[in-house]
């Protein structure tokens, strides 16, 4: 969205579903006072969380960077450089102000991440260290651990070899199917074409 004040941000939008779940209604409008360059390229994936009584979300960046994948040499396609942005709900405080997300931190992707988009993002379990981030240009999921205290991805073991990894998704086996699944269950990754 075009900010008067900040540019161009992310706007998120909170919504509810209706009875019945076939449709739903907008509860609020929110921007993210965070640069982008792309009106085509910003959060990707969401998680909400509360945390010390407040509301958090975690937004992931759909290209490297956050930056643009157009031009000569663009940033965005630069390979490894995934970005997850820490922000806090700002509740309007009258009539002249609007709720904001404020950004506490942009937190880096292991550069072992190496994907060229980021697609989702999840974690097991409410503040899990287990996480899978999803690439849709790659086929490929990079599974790794993230520290809650610290807001950080854990790119290394106590003995310092490296925590992520990264999957890709098999090839179809015929052009009919066309849905991959993938499923996380304690550990034990499933992965497979429907």
């Amino acid at each position: 969205m075009e900010h008067e004040e900040h540019g161009l941000v992310p706007l998120t939008e909170e919504l509810r579903l209706t009875e019945g779940g076939n449709n739903y209604e907008v509860l609020g409008r929110c921007i993210v006072p965070f640069a982008l360059q792309d009106v085509n390229k910003g959060f990707e994936s969401l998680v909400v969380f509360w945390r010390d009584g407040k509301r958090h979300m975690l937004g992931l960046c759909e290209s490297n960077f956050c930056k643009t994948v157009l031009g000569p040499d663009p940033p965005g396609l630069q390979r490894g450089n995934g970005r997850l942005v820490w922000a806090t709900y700002h509740a309007p405080e009258d009539e002249y102000d609007e709720c904001r997300w404020d950004v506490q931190k942009v937190i880096h992707l292991p550069s072992d991440a190496y994907l060229l988009d980021y697609s989702a993002i999840s974690f097991r379990g409410e503040f899990g260290a287990d996480v899978a981030v999803v690439s849709q240009e790659d086929a490929a999921v990079w599974v790794g651990s993230f520290d809650w205290k610290e807001m950080e991805f854990v790119d290394t073991n106590s003995d310092g070899t490296r925590m992520g990894a990264s999957i890709t998704f098999p090839a179809r086996p015929s052009a009919e199917s066309n849905t991959v699944m993938l499923r996380v269950w304690h550990g034990l990754m499933k992965i497979g074409w429907s």
